[in-house]
């Protein structure tokens, strides 16, 4: 999980996808955790830098045929809104 700060700029985000990126194909995860990948959950100050982010991601992931990497978005709100319902069941 990665919670991008409010003031980080959009270019500063989509070079952090693109790590997530390189690093998901470096399989260094899997040599030296011994599972797979995990599901990535990116969380937003805004549903503006969401949606943008969101775009550029699925651009990303058209150019590989044969991907399975698991992303998750998210706005802080509905982390809070989440987290809120789980206690309140719990």
């Amino acid at each position: 999980m990665e919670i991008f700060e409010p003031t980080l700029p959009l270019y500063s985000i989509r070079k952090r996808i693109k790590n997530y990126f390189d690093f998901y194909f470096s399989n260094n995860w899997e040599e030296n955790i011994g599972k797979d990948f995990p599901t990535l959950v990116f969380v937003f100050p805004t549903m503006a830098a969401l949606v943008k982010i969101k775009r550029f991601t699925a651009m990303m992931l058209a150019e590989y045929e044969d991907i399975d990497l698991k992303i998750q978005f998210m706005t802080e709100a509905e982390v809070r809104t989440n987290e809120t319902e789980r206690a309140i069941e719990n």
